[in-house]
């Protein structure tokens, strides 16, 4: 989620408080905390068996987000170990490729 989403989600309005660093990083950190819930669960991609993702921080566009491939990509043969990188991700491809309706419960 932007700055200025965080921003408006509390009824202020960006004009007002763009110039205020200090006071936009609390309502990010207050934000954060709120949602907490999400970030320590995994989420399965929608269309490709075996990689998932870990919600890791929020970023100016998006999310930085820890993800795990369990299967070859081009194939359904699973991994000897799983390939776990970071990656990033805006705020529609996670909407779009990713179910958050439904998270991995381990």
């Amino acid at each position: 989620m932007t700055d200025r989403e965080i921003v408006e989600y509390y009824g202020q309005i960006w004009e007002n408080v763009e110039h205020m660093t200090s006071y936009i990083n609390r309502l990010r950190e207050e934000y954060l905390l709120e949602n907490q819930n999400t970030r320590d669960m995994k989420y399965k991609h929608k269309h490709i068996k075996g990689l998932s993702i870990e919600l890791i921080a929020p970023t100016k566009k998006g999310y930085k987000v820890r993800q795990t491939e369990m299967f070859m990509p081009w194939s359904d043969k699973k991994l000897r170990k799983p390939k776990i990188k970071t990656a990033f991700y805006s705020d529609a491809e996670l909407k779009d490729l990713f179910d958050f309706d439904n998270p991995i419960t381990d």
